[in-house]
């Protein structure tokens, strides 16, 4: 299967006046803000003097999709697509206090900006700030906001804003709330594979009905992470190489190079469905309060230190595990009977959720074959 991998190798001599930016030159922009390029950058910088081979351990240290990014830099050592794009900004906020984890970046390109937000990353706190999606508006979504209008001033360029995972979410938010000069400026959303909003109202809207006019909002076909909270209505679905968690994974995603398009299809999978039911199921039965309490608790036992990161746990995985049984061991009574109690709840609910896909997919194919056999009958 090709990904935008094959279509950096396909296209590495094109230049935008041969072959104009599209939705996969997006995907691609959006995946270089996972690099740690803000201990590469100098000011203005082309992109093809910061992505060279001598640069990849920098580069890719400690990243999420280690062997894709590795694999993209390498590509990036003959590419002369972007050779004309230069980084011209970028904005770090990384804070353990806060559960803060944001990164921002700017490319100049001839015709407009593009605004990438990066996703999350290994630390503990980044994961930390994920979960506070469930019940509030989150540092990093307020930051996006700042930045959009922060660069909008600063440059007077049209926009094109866009992230992978968290970094989809921040790129919708900031676009809609944004400050209405900015929001002239802004011309596309790209939103891959980014989670919803913990409060569905937030689609009713003008801000959200005026930012989806522009939006591009892509998933895998077996997502799982754009299914959490309340999704974002008109996501469109990708082949994918992979049924795991990986199809999170933006270089598992099926491309047909020679269109320069995403594969789609035109449903998500069960799973997808299933989680996207138990996940809109799970919002209704709670309150943000509730989901607070609960995200407190377990990352009191899941944080060892403010450094730590994911690193950290793949590294000593016994050391963490005999750790972690220490911490739990120190929750309080209620604490425990909370944890308990929810896990309970999350149980019940996959159970009803996965029950309720069963039952509606053996009616649909009972409906099937009452209609096939009406056919035959006639």
């Amino acid at each position: 299967m090709k990904n935008m991998l094959s279509y950096l190798k396909v296209h590495k001599y094109d230049t935008f006046d041969v072959l104009p930016f599209n939705d996969i030159d997006s995907l691609i922009l959006s995946q270089i803000s996972y690099l740690n390029i803000e201990n590469v950058i100098k000011s203005y910088s082309k992109i093809n003097s910061l992505i060279i081979w001598d640069n990849w351990r920098i580069l890719c240290d400690k990243t999420m999709t280690y062997r894709g990014n590795k694999k993209m830099c390498r590509m990036f050592s003959d590419n002369t697509r972007y050779k004309d794009i230069f980084v011209v900004d970028y904005e770090v906020i990384a804070s353990d206090d806060n559960n803060t984890q944001f990164f921002a970046v700017t490319y100049y390109l001839n015709d407009f900006l593009y605004v990438a937000f990066r996703g999350t990353d290994l630390t503990i706190y980044g994961w930390r700030e994920d979960f506070d999606m469930l019940y509030e508006r989150t540092p990093s979504q307020i930051a996006a906001v700042n930045y959009l209008n922060f660069i909008s001033d600063k440059f007077h360029k049209p926009i094109i804003v866009g992230g992978h995972s968290k970094g989809g979410n921040l790129a919708l938010y900031g676009a809609m709330y944004a400050k209405e000069e900015t929001k002239k400026r802004i011309i596309k959303i790209y939103n891959f594979d980014g989670p919803g909003f913990y409060d569905k109202k937030i689609y009713e809207t003008e801000e959200f009905k005026n930012a989806s006019k522009k939006l591009f909002s892509i998933t895998s076909r077996v997502s799982v992470v754009s299914m959490l909270l309340y999704k974002i209505p008109g996501v469109r679905f990708i082949e994918v190489r992979s049924v795991s968690v990986l199809t999170h994974d933006a270089f598992n995603w099926s491309v047909d190079v020679d269109k320069c398009k995403f594969k789609f299809v035109e449903k998500n999978s069960n799973l997808s469905r299933w989680l996207d039911a138990a996940s809109d199921q799970y919002m209704e039965e709670t309150t943000p309060f509730g989901r607070k309490n609960i995200v407190e608790i377990t990352f009191k036992i899941l944080k060892e230190s403010p450094t730590m990161s994911l690193v950290d746990v793949v590294h000593h995985p016994i050391l963490y595990i005999k750790r972690f049984r220490v911490r739990h061991k120190a929750l309080s009574k209620d604490e425990n009977n909370i944890l308990e109690n929810e896990i309970k709840k999350i149980r019940k609910i996959l159970k009803i959720s996965f029950k309720n896909s069963i039952i509606g997919k053996n009616n649909d194919l009972e409906n099937n074959n009452k209609l096939l056999k009406g056919d035959k009958d006639e």
